[in-house]
């Protein structure tokens, strides 16, 4: 009686066995039947030399010497392409290199008959696809985690969306918040000197207000004002991402006075108010990752230990496209938002763009009246 449990599951294992079997398909399905739904990507010479390099540096993967002889190859190929063939070095990637879903198959099978827990292992390993274990190789290796920020940034910048490449997306995202939750970047604020080096890569970096000069960047580290910007320990002359504040007397009521290149901010000890207002876009590549959020925490930490806990700390931020919006307001039938005298008044102060005369008008309109 103690062995029928066993014979039953055995006998049932067995005809599941079987039942499978016969339901088998003959070809790989999952993401490889996905990947061939697609067009095939055009191999040129150039890309079948690259995905041999590939190859060779998958059969690698157990070695780590020779794995970083083969990386490298790789990594300077892939740069050496053009946007075309990057998306068709991904999508070869992807599609060649991935789950062996066969041989995936077979073990699950004999798992599910024997309920052997040994075949567990070799299970969860062959569920990852070679590309995927490529990848985590690749963000370890001298220059791998920059290169991981330029593949992703490719990505973004050339897949559709729901195409075959969206676990490749997921995957790359995934190494990356990784990586710097191992590795918190650095953060510092950035001085006068600081702006021959770096000025290329801040206004690269394409901050929310445009800075057009190093004297207009200059301009706003007078004062209470200052920059912050995170960096990677590997890349400390590349900023990710940076954010201007100012510290000021209560709330700014506008974003003008804190531009105004000719307006001195001289400094008070009443300044008690933490204003952020111009973030930058995050390094390409990083998007989703949550920089954001962690440059406001530790602006805010780092004025706190200076100067004593702040009275406010407020953000402004334009609403893109409410300009466009009220253009569209005062061009088109009357609104109650807008007496005819307000909307007529914002027709001409658009065509000439006086925005200090419109902004007085918006507020004492029932546009910007309380919720």
């Amino acid at each position: 009686m103690k062995n029928a449990p066993f014979k039953q599951r055995s006998i049932i294992g067995r005809a599941f066995d079987r039942l499978v079997r016969r339901l088998r398909p003959r070809e790989n399905r999952s993401i490889r039947e996905d990947i061939r739904k697609t067009p095939k990507p055009e191999v040129t010479e150039t890309l079948a030399a690259q995905m041999k390099r590939v190859e060779r540096c998958l059969a690698s993967l157990d070695n780590k010497v020779a794995c970083q002889k083969h990386l490298k190859p790789v990594l300077e190929g892939y740069l050496d392409l053009d946007d075309d063939d990057r998306y068709r070095w991904m999508q070869l990637v992807v599609g060649e290199f991935d789950i062996d879903t066969e041989d995936l198959h077979d073990k699950m099978i004999v798992y599910l008959s024997t309920h052997r827990r040994d075949l567990l292992g070799p299970i969860r390993e062959q569920m990852t696809p070679p590309w995927e274990r490529l990848l985590e190789h690749m963000h370890l290796a001298p220059g791998g985690l920059e290169f991981l920020f330029g593949l992703r940034a490719d990505l973004l910048r050339l897949k559709n969306d729901g195409d075959a490449l969206d676990g490749l997306d997921r995957i790359l995202r995934r190494l990356i918040s990784l990586r710097f939750h191992s590795e918190l970047p650095g953060f510092r604020r950035i001085f006068r000197s600081d702006l021959p080096r770096l000025m290329k890569s801040l206004v690269d970096c394409g901050a929310l207000h445009e800075t057009h000069s190093p004297e207009q960047l200059e301009s706003r580290l007078d004062s209470d004002h200052y920059c912050f910007a995170l960096f990677h320990p590997n890349m400390p002359d590349d900023p990710l991402l940076f954010g201007l504040v100012a510290l000021v007397d209560g709330t700014p009521d506008n974003i003008h006075d804190l531009l105004d290149d000719t307006l001195s901010m001289s400094a008070s000890d009443a300044g008690r108010t933490v204003t952020l207002y111009s973030v930058s876009r995050v390094r390409a590549g990083l998007e989703g990752i949550g920089l954001e959020n962690l440059l406001a925490e530790r602006i805010v930490d780092e004025l706190d230990t200076h100067f004593g806990e702040p009275d406010a700390c407020v953000a402004l931020a334009p609403i893109p496209g409410f300009r466009d919006h009220v253009r569209t307001l005062v061009s088109g039938d009357p609104t109650p938002l807008l007496s005819p005298e307000e909307a007529e008044e914002l027709r001409e102060l658009l065509k000439i763009g006086i925005r200090e005369q419109e902004h007085e008008i918006l507020e004492s309109s029932k546009l910007f009246q309380p919720m």
